[in-house]
């Protein structure tokens, strides 16, 4: 006979799934309720329509074991990690920190994790009010290969851009940028306010998270 201990481990063990993240196949162990709840990729994955939901594992080769580290620790703690550059935090490690945030949104938006988009947006921003930087090129380049046009990501930058950087550093940037990158800085400084500020920027912030509510 099962006892209450012995039927409480066995719903535990049911409600574990494994997901084997990048080339190595990094293994981690998540109880399958709470990454389904934030997850619409993980709750299809995990119906037993899917050969992921028979087996229990799921395997996201693409991703890379730090930003799936990260998301682990979202799904547990439903916050993404604390800025951790400061003014005198070299150009590199500022770069890092944003290319990370990058990451995170763009892992969002693999497993339709619509929050998660929402936290990282507004992680980024703050990162890039606080210190007063915009995106670096090959940060630029992983938005703009990841994203589809019309992306809240992608216009962020773009206004990032228009409000903080002077034509001499945008023909710095056209020469190794996106092109539809320039083309929507272009548009959007045509149409931009005489004067463009953080504060007026973090008005539109629920516009870049996905959070605005319709009129």
């Amino acid at each position: 006979m099962l006892t209450d201990h012995t039927r409480s481990n066995i719903h535990e063990f049911d409600n574990i799934i494994t997901v084997l993240v990048g080339e190595n196949k990094k293994r981690f162990i998540l109880h399958q309720n709470a990454v389904c709840d934030k997850s619409k990729f993980f709750k299809a994955a995990c119906s037993k329509q899917w050969l992921e939901g028979q087996e229990r594992i799921v395997r996201l080769p693409e991703v890379d074991e730090v930003t799936f580290q990260a998301y682990f620790r979202w799904i547990y703690s439903g916050d993404v990690q604390e800025p951790t550059c400061t003014e005198q935090s070299d150009a590199s490690a500022k770069r890092t920190e944003q290319e990370s945030l990058i990451k995170l949104y763009l892992l969002g938006d693999t497993l339709d994790d619509v929050e998660l988009r929402s936290k990282a947006t507004s992680r980024l921003f703050t990162v890039m009010r606080s210190h007063d930087t915009i995106p670096s090129v090959p940060n630029l380049n992983l938005i703009y290969e990841s994203t589809m046009s019309g992306s809240p990501l992608r216009k962020m930058v773009v206004d990032v851009f228009v409000a903080r950087v002077d034509r001499g550093l945008f023909k710095m940037y056209a020469g190794s940028s996106p092109a539809d990158f320039g083309k929507e800085v272009t548009a959007a400084a045509l149409e931009a306010a005489p004067k463009s500020t953080w504060e007026a920027m973090a008005e539109n912030l629920p516009e870049y998270t996905g959070t605005k509510k319709s009129a």
